[in-house]
């Protein structure tokens, strides 16, 4: 074999050997770099998991934070209301303390006029004097009941004197004109007379007769005393009457 030769397979031996090296090194280091991107991607993964406890106990916090200043809130609001609600207590407090010295006031001044009213009865029994009072009054009712009877009584007597006076200031021959028609507009049971819507001027005269009906029915008979001009008074016929005049029936002769 040649000196070439041999130095042909040295430098291919060589170069092999050089190649198998470098295929080593490059598989190590493919199987390092592997590793270490299995380390990196492991830790990524655990970075991943603790962020996103991080990001889970952050809301949590989060979510406690807005819960406290509710809480805070509604303390704050419920501390307010409190406040006021002391503020009025205490003014409501101070109202009643002045309303006690007040009624404590009134009482002592009442107190003062019932001294004085007692003394003023004289050690007199406050029932004796609401029987006497009740008495008194009773007397007044009884005073004033009999007043209007008198009263009631000085009319009735006031209106025969006017029937009286109109009877002898007023003439008549007591024959009325047939066709005379009216009605009874009052009615004096005390002194037994009426008062006609028809006078003079509807040709009634004094002592006139005329007959009372109520619809189609006889009721009695009626006497004129005194005329003016459309109004007449006239005495009830007792021997004539059939029924119980009343104001609102008719006359006609």
């Amino acid at each position: 074999m040649s000196g070439a030769l041999k130095a042909l397979l040295g430098i291919a031996a060589a170069g092999a050997i050089v190649s198998a090296t470098f295929a080593f090194l490059i598989v190590g280091k493919k199987n390092d770099i592997a590793a270490e991107r299995d380390t990196v991607k492991s830790k990524l993964q655990t970075k991943e998991t603790q962020l996103k406890k991080f990001e889970t106990d952050l809301k949590a916090k989060e979510s406690a934070l807005s819960e406290k200043e509710s809480q805070l809130s509604a303390a704050t609001s419920k501390a307010e209301s409190l406040q006021s609600s002391l503020a009025s207590a205490e003014k409501k407090a101070a109202d009643l303390d002045s309303s006690v010295k007040d009624a404590k006031a009134k009482v002592a001044d009442a107190e003062a006029k019932v001294q004085k009213i007692n003394a003023a009865l004289g050690g007199e029994d406050p029932a004796t004097i609401k029987a006497r009072a009740l008495k008194a009054q009773e007397e007044l009712n009884a005073v004033r009941s009999e007043q209007r009877i008198l009263q009631d009584q000085l009319q009735s007597a006031n209106a025969e004197v006017q029937r009286v006076t109109l009877q002898l200031r007023n003439v008549g021959t007591g024959t009325l004109p047939p066709g005379i028609t009216g009605k009874i507009e009052t009615v004096n049971k005390t002194w037994n007379f009426v008062v006609l819507n028809v006078g003079d001027k509807d040709n009634v005269v004094r002592n006139g007769v005329l007959i009372v009906y109520r619809g189609n029915e006889y009721i009695g008979k009626v006497k004129v005393v005194s005329t003016e001009a459309h109004t007449a008074v006239a005495d009830i016929l007792p021997e004539w009457s059939k029924g119980d005049i009343q104001a609102g029936d008719d006359v006609l002769n």
